[in-house]
């Protein structure tokens, strides 16, 4: 009987497709406020250490197609985006303190591997 051994192949990053929508999908995503909130998303991956291959900002939604490091979970990179992001946009706007939290809990993400290009083109029309 043939055993499946592991790959030892070890994948240093993962490329994902990450989308995530202000509470209730409002669309408050507008005037000043995208060009602000591509800096701080900028920032925030920065200092995590992801790369940004591409962003697109909806008044609706966001779209993030990123390279992470494999030691950073999906679920601590959406807590810190959304974090630091709702933390100074409230402070800097004061019409999105109307709702309790900035961002809808739930986000989108899908590993894309392959398909790396065409979600890039996706995106970039996006915007």
């Amino acid at each position: 009987m043939n055993q499946h051994k592991p790959s030892s192949a070890k994948f240093q990053e993962i490329i994902l497709h990450f989308v995530f929508t202000p509470k209730y999908r409002h669309a408050v995503l507008v005037g000043d406020i995208p060009e602000r909130l591509d800096e701080l998303v900028r920032q925030v991956c920065a200092r995590l250490g992801v790369e940004i291959v591409a962003l697109a900002i909806q008044p609706d939604h966001v779209h993030l197609l990123i390279v992470q490091p494999r030691q950073l979970t999906v679920a601590d990179f959406a807590q810190q985006v959304k974090w630091w992001t709702s933390l100074h946009l409230r402070r800097e706007f004061p019409p999105l303190r109307a709702d309790r939290a900035l961002w809808g809990r739930d986000f989108y993400v899908r590993s894309v591997g392959g398909g790396r290009r065409a979600v890039k083109k996706y995106i970039d029309k996006q915007s």
